[in-house]
């Protein structure tokens, strides 16, 4: 998911891998773009860039099975005495002891809603929508005109009701006194294994921001290219629940051998 800072630039909004057959491609096309251009490519962390997320939803299957359990490059890194040490790129970083408290109380702000304050999230589980009136607190309090958001593909729309679907690949959901509150998703004909009756057959999109008027994007829709190639899921789509937030993650919260408490990753 993908909008531009400015000319130039390019910043992206998670979700790279998981239900489709590419993610990997995708993922390291996006690095190699973040290597050749560090200050104009900014890569953002969606939820499913996590370790649980990869191993439900396809892409950890999707890397062992192009390229094996086998081989592998470690790259050391050393710091600036020399030493040697090794990044832990899959886990998501420790929460601090407030942030397990608002994990354990659900208090997750996930989608947005038509209705007015914060409520529980009855379609994905857990969390809470927050309402046009909490989005224009928000974009009072810190002085801003616009969010950009994602996270919502047209199958999870479909169940909103007061939304529009995401047809086009963007919706604007709330219109407010300081701004406005957009939601971006720019993979089109999603999700990509079902079958043909079940698909959406949406457009992707993108937003342009162009200056002087950040406020005021410009959008950009477009389609799949047809047809696509024969390819085989990297996990079970019929079985496997529609969203990773369904779970119960307080359950899942682990105890570490120094007695801190953990989030899943």
């Amino acid at each position: 998911m993908v909008f531009l800072l400015k000319i130039d630039s390019l910043c992206f909004n998670g979700d790279y891998v998981d239900r489709g057959a590419w993610g990997l491609e995708t993922f390291l096309l996006l690095l190699a773009w973040k290597v050749f251009m560090p200050h104009r490519v900014f890569l953002l962390r969606g939820n499913h860039e996590s370790k649980y997320c990869t191993s439900v939803y396809g892409f950890e299957k999707e890397v062992l099975t192009k390229y094996g359990d086998k081989a592998f490059l470690l790259p050391h890194q050393r710091d600036q005495k020399g030493r040697r040490r090794i990044v832990d790129c899959v886990s998501t970083p420790s929460p601090s002891r407030y942030l397990l408290v608002l994990w354990r109380n659900y208090l997750k702000l996930e989608d947005p809603s038509m209705t007015l304050g914060l409520s529980p999230n009855k379609e994905r589980g857990i969390g809470l929508l927050w309402g046009p009136d909490c989005t224009e607190d928000f974009l009072k309090k810190f002085n801003l005109k616009l969010i950009i958001r994602s996270h919502e593909g047209p199958d999870a729309r479909e169940k909103r009701s007061g939304f529009g679907g995401m047809d086009v690949g963007y919706t604007i959901d709330h219109v407010v006194e300081s701004g406005k509150l957009i939601t971006v998703f720019s993979a089109p004909d999603y999700p990509q294994f079902q079958a043909t009756e079940e698909r959406f057959k949406n457009k992707g999109a993108y937003i342009v921001l162009e200056p002087p008027n950040f406020d005021n994007p410009n959008f950009y829709s477009f389609e799949a290219i047809t047809p696509r190639p024969q390819v085989n899921p990297y996990y079970d789509y019929v079985d496997v629940i529609d969203s990773d937030e369904e779970l119960d993650l307080v359950a899942m919260v682990t105890t570490t051998p120094d007695g801190s408490r953990k989030l899943p990753t």
